[in-house]
């Protein structure tokens, strides 16, 4: 065996030394990045007020990537009480192993409530290391950002002063009580630094935008009620090809406002376009006539999310909104008795998304005061034309940012007409139902 000098050894020794000091240093600068998890009343706007109150130099961890996280570990639903009594240590488990996955040294959840004197934040700080720390509770009014801003500040900093990354000798050009700076973890997102909002991508709780492109397969069925006259012809078509597109816009999403302000991120466009394919009508002796659907709508959105971005999003809306029926050239006794229509109205809508894991259900229902009717409705004396309309589907979470949906949607207009003897109509009402199923793709920012 060859022998080491004694000089050698030393030096083997001294650069080994070298290296685990090194290593070391290098483990020990890693950041200490943190996530906030809160639910409940406003949380959204008590998250962004933690967000905003948290020390200089704390990094924040995507909030995407933790609710991911979450959801790979079963949590696709508010925690609520389960953060107390019996289930408490199962929660905190939980918690701190979607810490660990998404990067973070410990997670600050709040459960907020409501009160006399505003919001009632529950505190509790969940490190990935084992530890578990109550804080002292909040009361938030949510509109006196001042006096917010220095009760959560004093309150969070004892606790997480040691989270902080930024050099003791470096101070921050920004503000007191600017925004930080979010930063995505190793396995999230690339570009989810933000340094304006804690707005997470891909959420449709919080969407910038939210742009759908489909295909439908639809159909229409028009009746009249109590017909006397020969020239009163009914329609039935089914299946009819369409492409649908449908989006939603967001102005002031990606803002960081606050207090009242808060409103308006969650203010919005919405439009949607669809049109028939290839559509022709058959007409008795079997000729074919050129047949055209089309339908758009255009107005605003206003949705509400009260269980936090993770929760039930509601929507209320309203629009103006047009739906036409047409036939191509034929002859003027014929173009008298078909069915064309030209509905325009306002339309009024609700709708519902209940997240469960990476499933959304989809539920939608409008009522439209129409203005105007076409051809149809000029036929008779005296008519009156409303309309409602409903949708039922579900989603389902592609990827980041992307989502499947399948989508059966239904409108129904109802006339009713008061002929007298003599007139070239003569019908108690009648009623007409388009129908269709839609598989679209949807891209949310």
């Amino acid at each position: 065996m060859k022998r080491v000098s004694r000089n050698y050894r030393g030096f083997l020794a001294l650069t080994t030394a070298l290296a685990l000091v090194t290593l070391g240093r290098t483990a020990w600068a890693k950041p200490k990045a943190i996530s906030i998890y809160v639910e409940g009343a406003d949380a959204r706007a008590v998250r962004d007020e933690l967000a905003t109150a948290l020390p200089e130099g704390t990094i924040l961890v995507d909030q995407t990537t933790f609710s991911d996280a979450l959801i790979e570990r079963g949590q696709t639903t508010p925690f609520g009480k389960k953060l107390e009594g019996a289930t408490h240590v199962a929660s905190v488990a939980r918690l701190r192993s979607a810490a660990i996955a998404s990067g973070a040294a410990a997670v600050l959840v709040g459960r907020v409530t409501k009160g006399k004197a505003g919001d009632r934040v529950h505190l509790l700080l969940v490190e990935a290391s084992g530890n578990e720390d109550a804080l002292a509770d909040l009361v938030l009014d949510l509109k006196a950002d001042a006096h917010d801003d220095t009760q959560v500040a004093s309150t969070l900093a004892p606790a997480l002063d040691r989270f902080k990354t930024a050099p003791a000798t470096e101070k921050s050009d920004a503000p007191v009580g600017a925004p930080v700076a979010l930063v995505a973890t190793e396995g999230g997102p690339s570009e989810s630094v933000d340094s304006a909002s804690p707005r997470p991508t891909g959420r449709v709780a919080r969407s910038l935008f939210d742009f759908e492109l489909g295909g439908e397969a639809a159909g229409r069925n028009f009746v009249y009620n109590d017909g006397v006259t020969a020239n009163l012809r009914t329609y039935n078509v089914v299946p009819a090809a369409m492409v649908t597109v449908n989006a939603d816009v967001y102005p002031f999403a990606g803002l960081s406002l606050t207090g009242v302000s808060r409103v308006f991120r969650d203010i919005g466009l919405i439009g949607a376009f669809s049109q028939s394919l290839f559509l022709e009508s058959t007409v008795s002796g079997g000729s074919n006539v050129s047949t055209s659907e089309t339908s758009y709508l255009g107005g605003l959105r206003a949705r509400i999310h009260p269980w936090g971005d993770e929760g039930t999003v509601i929507g209320i809306s309203d629009a103006y909104a047009s739906q036409s029926f047409s036939f191509g050239a034929t002859s003027t006794s014929l173009m008298a008795q078909i069915p064309a229509v030209d509905y325009t109205a306002n339309r009024t809508a609700v709708d519902v998304r209940i997240p469960v894991g990476k499933f959304a259900f989809l539920a939608e229902a409008g009522f439209r005061a129409v203005l105007d009717a076409g051809a149809v409705s000029q036929r008779f004396r005296f008519t009156s034309v409303e309309g409602v309309d409903a949708e039922l589907g579900g989603a389902y979470a592609i990827a980041q940012g992307w989502e499947g949906r399948l989508v059966a949607d239904y409108e129904r207009y109802f006339y009713a007409f008061s002929p007298v003897p003599g007139d070239a109509y003569v019908a108690g009402g009648a009623l007409d139902q388009f129908f269709g199923a839609r598989l679209a793709l949807a891209w949310i920012y």
